[in-house]
């Protein structure tokens, strides 16, 4: 039994995916490609990979209740915003997602919206993942 349930364990790992390895020459040339952070400020890059549970949806993601953009399955956004403390948000009455960051000057944050079978959640990644999760979006 526990061979058997091991076994399904890694079939679902497998298929759930994730966000691939980047090397740092590809890690150059994405952050190249993202918009110039505001030297008054700092930016958020947000990503969701490409993932079968909610393909469909499309969140729109808030700062402090303050919409700052849409996530369609598989894609990113990068918006500048002034340096403080945030609470990034997603989702609607039936299902609701949220992490706090700081967003300081001069400096880029990488946030995953993860959608899967338990839901919906929002954190931080390591700039190294947020790149990859970036370029696999592109």
């Amino acid at each position: 039994m526990k061979k058997i349930l091991l076994f399904l364990l890694t079939i679902t790992l497998f298929a759930c995916g994730g966000v691939s390895q980047i090397t740092s020459e590809e890690a150059v040339v994405t952050a190249r490609r993202l918009p110039n952070i505001d030297p008054r400020g700092g930016q958020l890059c947000m990503f969701r990979s490409s993932n079968f549970v909610g393909a469909a949806m499309t969140y729109e993601i808030y700062a402090d209740e303050e919409y700052i953009g849409r996530l369609p399955n598989d894609t990113y956004f990068c918006i500048n915003l002034e340096p403080g403390e945030y609470i990034i948000s997603t989702g609607g009455s039936w299902q609701r997602a949220g992490a706090e960051t700081v967003i300081s000057r001069g400096k880029r944050k990488f946030m995953e919206l993860y959608v899967g079978m338990n839901g919906l959640s929002i954190h931080s990644v390591t700039p190294e993942v947020g790149l990859a999760g970036i370029r696999d979006s592109m």
